[in-house]
């Protein structure tokens, strides 16, 4: 492993050359039989055919769950035992060969949702998004169901099952500055006056 450094427009960065991958990741590990890294996802192989084989892939799917922890009512030694459940996960399809074939991380979420919110919905009346009774009908042809916040998987309340799939996640995200009437909007203008003069120029 070798430093190097370098200066450029007055500015000094440093960069570390790493000769073998695989003798760094070795390093970190307890088990100093060779292994082979794949650099993309850190798993590693102890034969290099295997690893070629896992490199060459076109594709790869990069998945994760995420779990709540809940307390039990069992216990082994004086210690609680603590249930695990799992209430989400997501996955990123990467091709590794170009990456306009790669598609967007997709997150799933279960909804988490406590005993007393499931009596809750249990006793409910009223959609908490239209804001309406439950009519006769309502139960067979709109019945109730369990609105849950597509961000965080919470549980939001009681609605029908045509106001909870119609119910969307704005697209728009607010942004509040300080003083920008003031002070601070002057540098704004003033990257927007360059980008102008850019324009003109090359017209």
């Amino acid at each position: 492993m070798e430093q190097l450094d370098y200066e450029e427009q007055n500015k000094v960065s440093h960069y570390v050359w790493i000769k073998d991958f695989n003798t760094l990741m070795n390093t970190q590990s307890k088990n100093h039989n060779q292994k082979f890294f794949c650099k993309y996802c850190i798993q590693h192989f102890t034969e290099e055919r295997i690893f070629k084989d896992h490199t060459d892939a076109p594709f790869v799917i990069y998945a994760d769950f995420e779990a709540i922890v809940e307390p039990s009512n069992k216990a082994f030694e004086n210690s609680s035992y603590q249930n695990h459940i799992a209430c989400g996960y997501g996955y990123k399809l990467v091709c590794n060969y170009d990456d306009k074939y790669s598609k967007p991380a997709k997150v799933y979420r279960e909804m988490v949702i406590i005993p007393e919110q499931k009596q809750e919905f249990k006793k409910s009346k009223v959609c908490h998004i239209c804001k309406r009774k439950y009519s006769d009908s309502d139960y067979i042809f709109n019945k109730p169901v369990r609105d849950g916040c597509h961000a965080l998987g919470l549980y939001r309340g009681s609605a029908h099952n045509n106001c909870n799939r119609l119910y969307r996640l704005t697209n728009k995200i607010s942004v509040v500055f300080h003083n920008l009437r003031g002070y601070d909007s002057h540098f704004i203008m003033q990257e927007i006056g360059k980008i102008i003069r850019k324009n003109e120029e090359k017209n």
